[in-house]
């Protein structure tokens, strides 16, 4: 049998780990490129998010051995629409420009953190329990309907835990691009 004073050590060491566990931030990776995410052809890429979390959203550039030829890399702009819009496969309005990948011979890279808030006027926000829809098009296309090039990326941050008023999936909460609390569009 352990001692007393052995316990409350035990006990505390394993709620500093569960409180590290469920509160730490995760950064996640997505390389806009089919070749090494596949995903983003067809319906899309579907990555959760929380609160807090950063992703990484990073351009195809020649740099990326193995990836791509010289002078294949694939120049095109991402687009924040609406989930009509995701899945009818379309960009209807094209100020809604999120980030311009367009520099193949150099890394390019837009790092998100994932806030409800933020100190910038030119900073995302994001929302809990909602989702948003990214098309991306080459820039030699014009976007009527989803070519052979076309990617799409949903992104989904997770409902706020222990709020009652937001118990329902996130998938009930898509975002809305006419509302300036919901719009996460920034020009890169």
């Amino acid at each position: 049998m352990y001692p007393a004073s052995r316990v409350v050590e035990m006990i505390f060491v394993y709620s500093v780990l569960l409180l590290l566990k469920c509160c730490a931030s995760e950064r996640h990776s997505l390389f806009w490129n089919p070749l090494i995410t596949p995903e983003l052809l067809g319906d899309g890429l579907v990555k959760h998010v929380k609160i807090g979390d950063f992703l990484d959203i990073m351009c195809p550039h020649t740099g990326l051995t193995g990836t791509v030829k010289p002078n294949a890399t694939s120049v095109f702009d991402i687009y924040n629409v609406t989930s009509e819009e995701f899945d009818h496969c379309r960009v209807q309005d094209n100020k809604r420009l999120f980030f311009k990948c367009d520099r193949p011979d150099q890394e390019n890279k837009l790092t998100l953190k994932m806030q409800t808030f933020s100190p910038s006027p030119f900073g995302f926000k994001f929302n809990y329990c909602h989702n948003y829809y990214y098309i991306a098009v080459p820039r030699r296309v014009n976007m009527t309907s989803c070519g052979k090039e076309t990617t799409r990326f949903k992104l989904s941050v997770a409902c706020k835990k222990n709020d009652h008023d937001h118990d329902q999936e996130s998938d009930n909460h898509d975002n809305n691009n006419d509302d300036d609390d919901d719009n996460n569009t920034r020009h890169r």
